[in-house]
């Protein structure tokens, strides 16, 4: 598959000599898991049905840890190119109401690549 590369804390779109950047393979399943867990349930206007339940679920007092889990497994595992998750890893502060989660996903070609995130209330940020 081949998407718009999207960098920076901002995620805005990437321009180079005057066109926009675009990015395949494994790059893009990064890209795309890195998108699904940082759109909120609801936000976006087209379908306000997609993305991770953080206001609903996750970024509430006293969270449930495996229902925290198993939507953020879900959204991942719906992302095209995904085979099987290799390894989870979560880590949730209640304090600034963020998530950082680092995984490592099987692509449908066989690469297993490594993906690492922070999903916050105040500023979102991806690596």
């Amino acid at each position: 598959m081949i998407d718009l590369l999207i960098a920076g804390a901002d995620n805005d779109l990437v321009v180079t000599t005057g066109d926009l950047t675009l990015v395949e393979a494994s790059d893009q399943i990064n890209q795309a898991i890195r998108q699904a867990l940082g759109t909120f349930f609801g936000e976006w206007f087209l379908n306000n049905t997609v993305g991770v339940p953080y206001f609903q679920q996750i970024f509430v007092p006293s969270p449930n840890l495996d229902l925290v889990q198993a939507n953020l497994l879900n959204a991942i595992q719906n992302v095209p190119g995904v085979v099987q998750i290799q390894s989870f890893a979560f880590d949730y502060g209640a304090s600034n109401r963020s998530l950082d989660v680092s995984i490592s996903v099987m692509t449908t070609n066989g690469q297993t690549i490594p993906v690492a995130t922070t999903v916050g209330v105040a500023s979102p940020t991806n690596t």
